[in-house]
């Protein structure tokens, strides 16, 4: 793939050039690997925000997109330990994250208000 088209630019690279030691490391500790569309990501991003309180960049919404499909398919076992890096900030990314968020409502300062948003 010369180019790979996602809103994932820090991961879009056609042929990396570790990749062929990325497979032999998932193949001799018998892991896994998985894909993940942008689409997927984007919902990997927002799982996180509403989780853990962490706004991630596209890349970091990859991890947990993937290990979200690897927990459905069986992979990984729901009560399994796992840890996800996720080390860049999704302020890097905001111009493409904002297209796909709902935009804010905007009220007036009174309890009043927030409660006809929220009931």
């Amino acid at each position: 793939m010369e180019k790979p088209e996602t809103i994932t630019k820090s991961l879009a690279i056609g042929d990396p050039g570790d990749g062929i030691y990325a497979l032999q490391a998932i193949r001799e500790s018998g892991g896994a690997a998985e894909s993940a569309t942008d689409e997927e990501i984007i919902e990997g991003i927002k799982i996180l925000t509403k989780t853990e309180g962490i706004f991630a960049e596209p890349a970091g919404g990859v991890t947990i997109a993937v290990l979200k499909k690897l927990i459905e398919s069986g992979v990984i076992s729901r009560d399994e330990g796992v840890v996800c890096c996720v080390t860049g900030s999704g302020f890097k990314s905001s111009e493409t994250l904002l297209k796909t968020i709902q935009k804010p409502v905007k009220i007036e300062p009174f309890i009043e208000e927030l409660r006809k948003v929220i009931t």
